[in-house]
């Protein structure tokens, strides 16, 4: 999966939600109604993985389909893990790797760096989440930004690099109301540091990579983040379980390219 030329990618993360596979579908269909008449952007959406076969039935070129989350390797005892092979077959063709949730729960750079390697040379595509927890004055979570996305790509094979997207989401935030959620130029200051820093890292390939922001997008700010921030695209959580937020979002990017 790749964010195409001239489009805006927007990935509905679903979280833990919705609590049935009926509820998922009809859910999906509604997006996938809404993704077909916006042509100008690219939709995924991730469900909770037991989703994934039902829902694979339903995806077609408007909407893809990816996973939250996903194991080191292929195969093994490792009791209630999911691994990119398996994830594969059932459909999706991507991975949120690193999201913010997963890393408070104790997931290291280097847990990261793992499955993100995993996860391409199974053919998938990374997105690999990063972002600050706390945002300082002196702008010392810079540097922290920087040796986070260095540490989670250490794995990363230069041949692969295509086969990642990066999503930036800053901790502090994530689930705040949209009046406090950050401005566009800052989101934009920090869209600009993490694509110099896949540049530093990368070399010019780096500056390819396309990089989403995720943090309190809904429709009262999206047309702001669209027009100065950017961003390749969104990564969006809660606004994406509610069907006409979600149609509305969509619409208003598809809008914003016209």
């Amino acid at each position: 999966m790749v964010v195409k030329r001239g489009k805006k990618l927007i990935i509905a993360n679903w979280k833990m939600n919705p609590g049935t596979g009926e509820a998922a579908r009809a859910l999906f269909l509604s997006i996938r109604r809404a993704a077909k008449a916006a042509r100008r952007v690219s939709v995924a959406v991730c469900p909770p993985a037991p989703f994934l076969p039902l829902l694979s039935r339903l995806a077609n070129t408007s909407v893809i389909l990816g996973a939250q989350d996903v194991f080191w390797r292929n195969g093994g005892a490792h009791t209630g893990e999911v691994s990119p092979e398996i994830l594969k077959s059932i459909g999706a063709t991507f991975v949120l790797v690193g999201h913010s949730e997963r890393r408070a729960k104790g997931e290291t750079d280097e847990g990261v760096a793992r499955k993100v390697g995993a996860v391409v040379r199974e053919g998938l595509t990374a997105v690999v989440c990063v972002g600050e927890k706390v945002r300082d004055e002196n702008g010392d979570f810079f540097s922290l930004l920087y040796a986070q996305i260095k540490a989670s790509l250490s794995r990363l094979q230069r041949r692969f690099l295509s086969d990642i997207v990066l999503a930036y989401e800053p901790v502090w935030a994530i689930g705040k109301n949209w009046r406090e959620a950050p401005s566009p130029e800052i989101v934009r200051e920090a869209v600009l540091f993490v694509r110099k820093t896949l540049v530093d890292l990368f070399g010019t390939e780096g500056s390819a990579v396309p990089i989403l922001y995720g943090g309190s997008v809904g429709p009262e700010n999206i047309a702001g983040f669209l027009k100065e921030a950017d961003a390749s695209g969104f990564l969006i959580g809660h606004e994406s379980l509610d069907e006409s937020d979600m149609s509305l979002l969509i619409r208003l990017a598809h809008e914003s390219l016209a």
